[in-house]
């Protein structure tokens, strides 16, 4: 159906007859329309009153008629034609709306209307560059799917198409799920934009995007994009339009394994349904003036917030701010953590995950929980009097040597007293 629909945005000049209609009734009806089409929903198989649309009373007879005719749906009208299909009614009023969205982009008051204010369904996402000269009109599709296509249009002030096939040329150019903002860049070479969007393609997968693109004689043309694809909605691909800088920032997966932040440090995501880290890729593309150009960023280990993980005891260190936390993960795994100030993992035991080893030792009277990597020993401890915390911290030792690493006793959660022992694996009462 998304086919048929895009014909109608690419063929504004298929409605010179209705140009004459004020700007205020195109409003007025798109509005009506886009309410209307809030109420339909793509898993309703049902039969709506044609009465309950407030369609005027030729604009019925016109839905009647051509719902008559309709193949596609099958049978589109009620047995005694005073009712429509869900479906129908949704394909009807997109065509509608973007019937009128051509309209309004024509009229010769467009330019001089605030559109955003005047449109004022949620039903439509309308962005407008920073010179008011390029425009995308979007909305849901409602078919149904995880992937939530939209129907999408551009306009741009100084294109005027002389026929079908160059305005088909100008919207295919874009993409057809439209766009969260559009940005303009001054440059010697002249004004380009920054358009950026978001798609939800399947049920836990999304697409963000940035694009500079630039408008020579009669089409745009695209000069840089860059898009990611994740498992979650707060990674990806952004834009600041304040620095022109754009910044990436994702956790790899099974859609995006790799890091292209840096050469050194690489490493291929893998599943391991033990392991309670992810790997954080962060790099950005600065403006340079006339293009973005890339900057070396970072691949930081770090606490994999999706995974089945409590916390026990966290603090920070006193001098350094960076921070310890015991975790356990899956209810039976203990876990020591060695945080940076950003969150970066700097160490973590067991070095290997998830083993079926007794890796910490917990003498519970005295608040100290000890392992061991190789030759040096860490044991974390809580002193506790009276019934309140007086200090925290890890001693290491190392060659008969003690260090004591102090935390910073205001920045205390938990306690080592909420261990359960006999619900972990590996854990042992010293």
């Amino acid at each position: 159906m998304k086919q048929i629909l895009v014909l109608i945005c690419l063929f504004p000049m298929l409605l010179q007859g209705q140009e004459d209609a004020s700007f205020d009734k195109l409003i007025q009806e798109t509005n009506h329309y886009l309410n209307q089409y809030a109420t339909l929903s793509p898993f309703d198989s049902e039969y709506h009153l044609i009465s309950s649309f407030d369609l005027a009373q030729k604009e019925r007879e016109d839905l009647i008629a051509e719902a008559n005719t309709d193949i596609y749906y099958g049978q589109s009208l009620s047995a005694n034609k005073d009712s429509i299909l869900s479906q129908y009614m949704i394909s009807y009023l997109q065509k509608r709306i973007t019937g009128h969205l051509n309209q309004i982009v024509k009229h010769p008051d467009f330019q001089k209307k605030d559109i955003q204010n005047l449109i004022t369904s949620d039903e439509m996402s309308i962005v407008v560059s920073d010179d008011k000269k390029l425009y995308n009109f979007s909305f849901d599709e409602k078919t149904g799917g995880t992937y939530r296509s939209q129907i999408s249009m551009m306009y741009y002030s100084e294109f005027v198409p002389e026929d079908s096939t160059q305005a088909n040329e100008f919207q295919s150019f874009f993409s057809s799920d439209g766009y969260t903002g559009i940005y303009t860049l001054n440059t010697p070479e002249g004004v380009k934009y920054v358009l950026t969007s978001s798609t939800r393609f399947c049920s836990l997968c999304f697409a963000s995007t940035v694009r500079l693109v630039s408008f020579t004689k009669d089409h745009f043309i695209e000069e840089f994009i860059h898009s990611i694809a994740t498992r979650s909605w707060e990674g990806g691909v952004y834009y600041d339009p304040i620095k022109k800088i754009i910044n990436v920032d994702y956790i790899l997966d099974d859609l995006t394994s790799n890091c292209s932040c840096c050469e050194k440090n690489q490493i291929e995501w893998s599943e391991d349904q033990f392991s309670i880290f992810a790997y954080n890729c962060c790099y950005s593309f600065v403006f340079d003036g006339t293009n973005f150009k890339k900057v070396d960023g970072v691949l930081k280990k770090v606490i994999d917030t999706d995974q089945d993980i409590s916390e026990v005891l966290s603090f920070k260190m006193a001098k350094n701010n960076k921070e310890v936390k015991v975790l356990v993960h899956n209810h039976q795994t203990l876990t020591y953590v060695f945080l940076k100030p950003d969150g970066q993992v700097e160490f973590s035991f067991p070095i290997q995950g998830y083993e079926k080893n007794i890796d910490f030792k917990i003498n519970e009277n005295s608040s100290k929980l000890t392992f061991s990597n190789g030759d040096v020993i860490y044991q974390i401890y809580e002193t506790i009097e009276n019934g309140s915390d007086k200090r925290v911290g890890v001693l290491v030792i190392i060659n008969d040597k003690t260090y004591d690493l102090k935390g910073d006793l205001n920045t205390l959660k938990g306690s080592l007293k909420n261990i359960e022992v006999v619900k972990l694996h590996n854990v042992s009462e010293e």
